[in-house]
């Protein structure tokens, strides 16, 4: 080159890098390559070629290929040096352009299928592998790729398989022992990927892509040093062959193990790297935004990755680091949909699925869960086959549960997580048998002996093999006498086996261990109970929370004594401290739905059923209370709905079924009832809420002689006294011995009042004239005023009396606290409607209508509205529709004869009329009909 060429390009250069653009480029290149004679070239190409500096050879092999376009040699160098230094593009390009000079099939293909794998198109892969399959099988190289493009699809099997045959060709090969271990990883087989790893790290010490899995795998199993080590040494490869997107990707991992230490130096250090290499690059920005989120910059962070999805909205990554943000936070919707994003995008991403099937779980959408964990593409993942597990379990199908546990089991052998999952699964199956050969012959690490001890213990006694239950609970508490929770899980399997002694004595021991543990305290508490000695279970319980006045498990178990002592008020205040101390715990809301239920405070429950839908809407527990909260309201269709729903997806639940029967009988379906009461008591014939129900059945439908025997079947069981006494009042009552049921709800009330028991009182106080028959109501409402039955009760008595002022303001009152309270907005709109306030109350009889318009007493009230509003017109077809369904009744026969005099219809009114007054030879209905018909005769209008 001259001189004068020399500073040409030399000039050329300087403007370049102020922008010059890529032509000055291209001819600063061309003028260098003048400068180099052919055989120089090629001696330097092949010294950067051999030493693995690609991006160097690529530049003169650019060169060289631009002068000899038809060498298909130096073609193939340079789409094999675009390939190893991330041009993928490029590098598809120049193989198969190299092919159609005439290179081979062998030349061409590895590289070709490696560059159309690394673009992420797995299907290209395998059917440019598939068009070139030679008669004797593939070689190891080629079996890799094929491997690597079937995981990619998620054919993880065919996978395995395909590794198998590579090493079986190649047993030094380091791909195919790196694609067997990920082939493995996705089986859930750790210990076989461990292995493999090792071999492809003996195989490949030089591998780039060796260490990098390395480094992946040690930072999935928390060993954040070695992940370190090998992220350090990948970074050393990718620098030294000049390959820009691995760089990239080592510095990224090296930082983010950095971070996991951790070293947030060193990550912020190799961070500050990446900014300068690429620093609006994905990797960088993902870097940055874990960086800020491990930091506690949760916003910055989100800040972050919506940057990255801005230029790309289904950027895997982002997405997947977004999800697992809002998990943490525990927003799961939001969580639920970034990971959805992340997966759609990358079906074969397993610790994307995995998450999302677990935030699935935690939203209670065990259906979603469930296929999310069962997809093909993730098909013998042993943490998906457990998840799938856990949401059969949900969706009430045990046997398809266990059916999943033991796929997991089988798919990660060397996993006793999954083998003690299985066994909790033969226990919720009933097949305490295989509980316990199972559990016999397991080892455990000693991090999983309390969880195996537990499950051990429950499949001997549930086995029947008390004696050797009791003596393992034993030889485990002085096996382990410096270890509490052991000492508590012996503790609750002496309570358990009715060595009350035996669990004291390992409870003290668990004390003595720790004298600022309220967990030996709390159990002890629990004992206590049990044991119905309350004082001493208050004791024990105060003495944990004075160790720590925060401890919710402390305070639900306080919540428990204080409710079984029918101290609602002190349950109450205990339970709202939980829901105070824990914003996203299901268990406090359920319980306090369930308390403020129980005690009739409807706003309370409701309120707490609305945060624990929030939570978890698809959760079983919280759709059963709501059920019977609106049963309580007086929503006894949707009620039903619900329960029907539940007894269907639970058939063995006797609990669900007992309601259902107890929302049948509310709705007026006794024989209906009954069978839903057999069949939870079939489920389990020691729940007698179930026979409560069959009782009130029985006497629903006038059966004269059932109700005794199932009083005395109620006395032999568990049943508290309170309710037995409480049963033995409704028997009596309906005898018409109701001086026997006063006595006999009264002792109940004393031991545990409430406010159906109120009503009870009420009604046989009434029944026996006695003076001031409501006493009981008012009593209870005193205590409780938020109790809608009770209240609605005292509303119906006082319009009964004639204290119509007085029964309007109970009923405000009543629809104040549930506002659907169908009785309470159709008797407050007849009222409103003959104290002459006609416009409130066709505005209240028209919402009971939108509510109950099948109940031919609400049409008729809102019909009477209308006809006193003015609007006989509209009146006429709900009166005959309400009429067909009740002939006999001459109040609806009465309305309906007004509404047709007062729209012209004079004849057919007149007939109704007198169908009314012949009917009724007293009463203010006949007075009135009879009235109308003289006004009428007379000359009158209606």
């Amino acid at each position: 080159m001259e001189a004068g060429d020399t500073q040409r390009a030399a000039q050329i250069a300087r403007r370049g890098s102020y922008g010059a653009g890529p032509f000055a480029w291209v001819l600063l290149i061309v003028l260098i390559a003048g400068c180099t004679s052919r055989q120089d070239l090629i001696a330097r190409m092949q010294k950067n070629y051999a030493a693995a500096n690609y991006r160097a050879a690529a530049v003169d092999l650019r060169n060289l290929v631009r002068q000899e376009p038809g060498n298909v040699d130096f073609r193939l160098k340079l789409a094999d040096s675009l390939e190893r230094t991330g041009e993928l593009s490029d590098a598809e390009t120049q193989f198969t352009r190299a092919r159609e000079l005439g290179a081979t099939a062998d030349a061409v293909l590895p590289g070709l299928t490696a560059a159309i794998l690394g673009q992420g198109r797995y299907r290209d892969a395998l059917a440019a592998l598939d068009k070139v399959r030679p008669a004797g099988g593939e070689e190891a190289p080629l079996l890799v790729l094929r491997a690597q493009a079937l995981l990619g699809l998620g054919r993880v099997p065919e996978a395995r398989d395909a590794c198998l045959a590579a090493i079986a060709r190649a047993p030094d090969d380091p791909g195919a022992h790196l694609g067997l271990a990920q082939a493995l990883m996705r089986l859930g087989d750790n210990a076989g990927a461990q292995a493999e790893l090792d071999r492809a790290a003996a195989a490949g010490p030089e591998d780039f892509a060796v260490r990098l899995a390395r480094g992946r795998w040690f930072a999935s199993t928390h060993r954040e040093l070695d992940a370190r080590a090998e992220f350090a040494r990948a970074l050393e490869l990718a620098q030294r062959s000049g390959n820009r997107p691995d760089t990239i990707a080592a510095l990224a991992q090296l930082a983010d193990a950095e971070s996991g230490i951790p070293d947030l130096a060193s990550a912020e250090q190799h961070l500050q790297e990446l900014q300068k290499l690429a620093p609006h690059a994905e990797p960088t920005l993902l870097l940055q935004a874990r960086l800020e989120a491990q930091s506690g910059r949760l916003d910055e962070a989100q800040a972050t990755l919506k940057r990255v999805l801005a230029r790309d909205p289904h950027d895997e990554p982002a997405n997947a680091l977004l999800g697992l943000i809002a998990a943490r936070a525990g927003k799961t919707d939001s969580a639920a949909t970034y990971l959805a994003q992340a997966l759609n995008e990358q079906p074969g991403n397993l610790p994307v699925r995995r998450l999302l099937a677990e935030t699935q779980l935690a939203q209670q959408q065990a259906g979603q869960a469930l296929q999310t964990a069962t997809d093909p593409r993730a098909a013998g993942d042993a943490t998906l086959l457990s998840l799938a597990g856990r949401a059969s379990l949900v969706e009430g199908d045990v046997t398809g549960a266990v059916a999943y546990l033991e796929r997991s089991e089988r798919a990660a052998p060397t996993d006793k997580t999954r083998s003690l999952e299985l066994a909790a699964g033969y226990l919720t199956a009933h097949r305490s048998a295989d509980a316990l050969a199972l559990l016999e012959k397991l080892e455990v690490p000693d991090a999983l002996a309390d969880r195996r001890e537990q499950l051990l213990l429950a499949a001997l006694a549930d086995s029947g093999h008390a004696a050797q239950a009791h003596a393992e609970a034993l030889r485990f508490a002085q096996a382990r006498p410096k270890d509490m929770p052991a000492m508590l899980i012996a503790a609750d399997a002496l309570l358990g086996l009715q060595d009350v002694a035996g669990a004291r004595a390992t409870l003290a021991q668990a004390a003595a261990l720790d004298p600022k543990a309220p967990e030996p305290w709390i159990h002890l508490g629990r004992l206590e109970r049990v044991q119905q000695d309350l004082p001493a279970a208050e004791h024990a319980l105060r003495r944990a929370l004075e160790l720590d006045p925060k401890n919710s498990a402390a305070l639900l178990a306080m919540a428990q004594l204080d409710q079984s002592r029918g101290n609602t008020a002190a349950a109450g205040a205990e339970l709202e401290q939980v829901r105070a101390l824990e914003p996203r715990a299901l268990m406090p809301r359920v319980l306090l739905a369930q308390l403020y239920l129980a005690s009739g405070q409807l706003p309370g429950s409701a309120a707490a059923i609305a945060e624990a839908r929030a939570l978890a809407p698809e959760n079983p527990e919280v759709r059963h209370i709501g059920a019977l909260l609106a049963l309580a309201q007086g929503r006894v269709t949707e009620a039903t709905t619900v329960l029907e729903v539940l007894a269907r997806q639970f058939p063995k639940a006797a609990t669900v079924q007992a309601d259902l029967a107890r929302a049948y009988l509310v709705g007026g379906r006794p024989v209906e009832a009954r069978g839903s009461a057999e069949s939870a008591l079939r489920a389990d014939p020691e729940y007698w809420p179930a026979l409560v129900t069959e009782i009130a059945c029985s006497l629903a439908q006038q059966d004269l002689h059932a109700p005794e025997a199932l009083l005395e079947r109620l006395r032999h069981t568990r049943a508290p006294q309170a309710t037995v006494l409480e049963v033995s009042g409704d028997v009596a009552a309906h005898a018409g011995r109701f001086a026997d049921a006063l006595k006999a709800f009264s002792a109940a009330d004393a031991l545990r009042p409430a406010g159906p028991l109120a009503i009870k009182m009420f009604a046989v106080r009434l029944a026996l004239h006695t003076a001031d028959p409501q006493a009981p109501l008012r009593d209870w409402l005193e205590r409780a005023p938020s109790d809608v039955a009770v209240r609605l009760a005292l509303a119906q008595q006082l319009q009964a009396e004639g204290q119509q002022a007085a029964a309007a303001r109970e009923y405000e009152t009543v629809l104040s606290q549930a506002p659907g309270q169908l009785l309470a907005l159709n008797n407050l709109a007849w009222l409103k409607v003959e104290g002459g306030d006609a416009r409130a109350g066709l505005e209240l009889a028209h919402r009971a209508y939108d509510l109950g318009s099948g109940l031919p007493a609400v049409a008729d009230t809102y019909a009477w509205a209308l006809i006193q509003s003015g609007h006989p017109e509209a009146a006429v077809p709900l009166l005959r529709n309400a009429h067909g369904r009740l002939p006999d009744d001459n109040e609806i026969r009465y309305h309906l004869g007004v509404a047709l005099v007062k729209t012209g219809a004079l004849a057919e009114g007149r007939q109704q009329l007198q169908a009314v007054a012949d009917a009724t030879d007293h009463g203010q209905i006949g007075e009135e009909a009879r009235a109308l018909l003289a006004r009428l005769a007379a000359g009158g209008k209606g």
